[in-house]
This record gives C-alpha cells, sequence and structure tokens, in this order.
C-alpha cells in the first residue's frame, strides 16, 4: 500500500468516543488548562485511532497504543513520541504521524510488515513563521539564500514550506526538535515533500510536509 495522507476537522470530530483511547492519553489530556485545546487534543487522538484502524481493517477500539521516544523507551505508558499501535500486546504492521495546526489534523500513514520505514507529517499556518529571527534560527545557509533570492511576497510561504519539512523529517528521524533545526538542509532533500493544502481538503493558508524514510528495525 502506497503511503496515504489524510486531513480531518477536529471540531466535526465525536471526542464522547473517548472512552477508546488508552489511560496515557486521557492523562496527558487532562493536563491540558483549556477545554478547547484539551478537545483538539482528543479529537487528535482519535482521528489518527480511525485511520490506523482503517488502514489495518480493525475496529479502532482494539488498538493499543505503543509510542517510541529515543529518550524515554516505548510502550503503552507513553503519550509522546513516534505513534505506533498493538492489538493483543503484538505491533501492528504500521508506520504513522500526526500534525494538528488550530481545528486541522493531517495523518499519514503506511502499512510496513517489518516496521522499517518511519513516516513524519507537519501542518502549520503559512503565518507561523512569521516572526523576526526565524532565518537566522532555523534556516541553513543555503535555504537563506534561497529566501532572500525568493519575490518577497512569496518568501511566507516559502518559509513555511522550508519549516514544516524539517519539522516532518525531524519526526521520521524519531529526533523531534532535539535536532537543531538549523543544521538539516530540506531543500533538495529527496525524503520529504511538500503538498498542495487544497487536495486534502484543508484551508489555503496551511501548508503541509510529509516525509518518509528508512530505518533499522525497532523490534
Amino acid at each position: 500500500m502506497m503511503l496515504q495522507v489524510r486531513a480531518f476537522q477536529l471540531s466535526n470530530v465525536d471526542v464522547g468516543r473517548s472512552w477508546i483511547l488508552d489511560p496515557a492519553e486521557l492523562t496527558r489530556a487532562a493536563l491540558f488548562s483549556g477545554e478547547l485545546p484539551r478537545r483538539r487534543f482528543l479529537a487528535g487522538r482519535l482521528v489518527q485511532r480511525h485511520f490506523a484502524a482503517e488502514l489495518l481493517g480493525l475496529a479502532d477500539d482494539r488498538l493499543e497504543i505503543d509510542y517510541h521516544c529515543p529518550a524515554c523507551g516505548q510502550g503503552s505508558w507513553l503519550n509522546h513520541g513516534r505513534p505506533g499501535y498493538t492489538v493483543e500486546g503484538r505491533p501492528v504492521p504500521l508506520v504513522l504521524s500526526l500534525s494538528r495546526c488550530g481545528d486541522w489534523a493531517v495523518v499519514a500513514g503506511q502499512l510496513d510488515a517489518d516496521l522499517t520505514g518511519a513516516v513524519g507529517v507537519d501542518v502549520e499556518d503559512e503565518s507561523s513563521t512569521a516572526f523576526e529571527g526565524f532565518d537566522a534560527t532555523l534556516l541553513t545557509d543555503g535555504e537563506q539564500r534561497l529566501t532572500l533570492s525568493t519575490p518577497e511576497h512569496s518568501r511566507p510561504q516559502l518559509r513555511a514550506q522550508l519549516w514544516t519539512r524539517k519539522e516532518a523529517l525531524l519526526k521520521a528521524l524519531g529526533t523531534g526538535l532535539a535536532r537543531e533545526p538549523n543544521g538539516i538542509d530540506v531543500v533538495a532533500d529527496p525524503r520529504v515533500r511538500s503538498m498542495a493544502p487544497e487536495p486534502l481538503g484543508l484551508p489555503s493558508n496551511l501548508v503541509v510536509a510529509v516525509a518518509w524514510l528508512a530505518l533499522p528495525p525497532r523490534r
């Protein structure tokens, strides 16, 4: 099966089904101070679970989370890191990634019998990179030169594309922002690509990137 990427509007998700989530997910949800962030977190975990179950041909309430964090380990007690699931204690043959931005979530995943691949996805509002020091802090020298050579009206979108590519690739690598973003150049990296938001049903102000790479077996 090819890599699948889908978008979901979180306000359309029935969070009343949160009972199917695992204790670690509910514990993390309870840490949010506001109702809207809590609801969006729960909705994101629900669409991720439903997406995974659909690819696997299983009922979503049969899945148990199995997150993997390079620093913390792996298991159902984790509520962060690279997402995964088990069924009756056995890992499912699926790699996936989730990203949220406001009322939207994007999930990417692919069946992977040997669990030797990794996927990362990121979605951001184009305006998220509009702050002083973004280029110098987060872009490589080559990316900064590309930005300066781009017409000024197109720079916000380019910056957002570069940032989402970095986030997606770092998620796939499993490091997240523990690795300095200005040390990884994504202008021509074949492991990551930008996607147009409209075919996914997303608003045009959102920018999406997805990364796929092969990794040594995790198990």
